[in-house]
C-alpha cells in the first residue's frame, strides 16, 4: 500500500510541473486544435489490462489542466497479477513545444529528492519490436530517493516522448507529441534498470500502448517533425539534451 501511494505522489509531482510549464505562450503552433483534440482523446484508449498488467486510472483536475493550458494527460497505476510489481505511468498529449519541456530530473529534486546519476539515455529492448524489426525505444533514466521520518523512498524512472515514429529524447519537437513517464519503486537505491518493474514494463506493454496511441488509420498519420528552438527555452535556461 506504502509502494502504491508513494507511486501517486509521485505522478501528482510530474502533474503539478507540467501545469507549470503549461503557462508559456504557444510559440511554432502548426496543428490545429482538432489534431491536439485527437492525440488527447486517445489517451482514454490506453488499455489497462496488458497480459499480466491490470490497472487503475487516478483522477484528474480538468478545471486545472484547463487554467495551464495542458491539453490532457492520464494517469495509470499498473500492478503485475503474478510477481506482484507495481508502476505508475503517466501520459500527457500536447501541443510539442510544452510536451518536449519538464523532466523528472528538475522537478523531482525540486520536489526534494536526491537524483542519484545524471539522466541515462538507456534503449530498452522490446522483445515484440526486435522481432518484427521495428526501432527500438530509447528512454531517459535515473534513480531518485527521498529520506521520511518512517522510511526511504527509492524511485527509477524513466521517459520519453513520441510523435508516432517511435519513443525517443525529443531531440527535435514535434507540433504535436506524447509524453510518457513509467515510475517504479526499487528494492534498493543500487537496483540495476535491468531489474526494474519499470523496464519489464516498457518491454511487455509497450507494443499494446502504442496501438491505442497511434491507430493504422488516417487520422493516426503522426505530425512532421520541426526543428526544435535554440537558446533560451522560455524561462532563462538553455535546454540540454537531457532537459529537452
Amino acid at each position: 500500500m506504502n509502494q502504491i501511494l508513494s507511486l501517486t505522489a509521485a505522478a501528482v509531482i510530474l502533474v503539478a510541473g507540467a501545469l507549470m510549464q503549461g503557462k508559456w505562450t504557444e510559440r511554432w503552433v502548426n496543428e490545429p486544435p482538432e489534431e491536439v483534440d485527437r492525440w488527447v482523446q486517445r489517451l482514454d484508449d490506453v488499455p489497462l489490462v496488458i497480459g499480466d498488467w491490470r490497472g487503475e486510472v487516478g483522477e484528474s483536475d480538468e478545471r486545472q489542466l484547463q487554467v495551464a493550458k495542458a491539453a490532457g494527460g492520464t494517469s495509470v497505476a499498473y500492478k503485475n497479477q503474478i510477481t506482484g510489481e507495481i508502476v505508475s505511468v503517466f501520459l500527457v498529449a500536447g501541443r510539442g513545444r510544452y510536451v518536449a519541456n519538464h523532466t523528472p530530473d528538475k522537478c523531482y529534486v525540486a520536489a526534494g529528492y536526491n537524483m542519484g546519476q545524471t539522466p541515462q539515455l538507456y534503449e530498452v529492448v522490446v522483445k515484440e519490436y526486435e522481432k518484427s524489426g521495428q526501432v527500438q525505444p530509447e528512454f531517459y533514466t535515473a534513480r531518485f530517493s527521498k529520506e521520511e521520518p518512517d522510511h526511504s523512498e527509492h524511485l527509477r524512472i524513466l521517459w520519453a516522448w513520441s510523435d508516432g515514429n517511435g519513443w525517443d529524447d525529443a531531440s527535435a519537437t514535434a507540433p504535436v507529441m506524447y509524453k510518457m513517464y513509467v515510475i517504479s519503486p526499487m528494492v534498493d537505491h543500487g537496483e540495476p534498470i535491468e531489474d526494474s518493474a519499470a523496464k519489464k514494463f516498457v518491454d511487455e506493454a509497450l507494443p499494446a500502448i502504442d496501438a491505442a496511441l497511434f491507430p493504422q488509420d488516417t487520422s493516426a498519420t503522426p505530425a512532421s517533425a520541426t526543428p526544435p528552438p535554440t537558446g533560451d527555452d522560455g524561462d532563462g535556461d538553455t535546454k540540454s539534451g537531457a532537459e529537452a
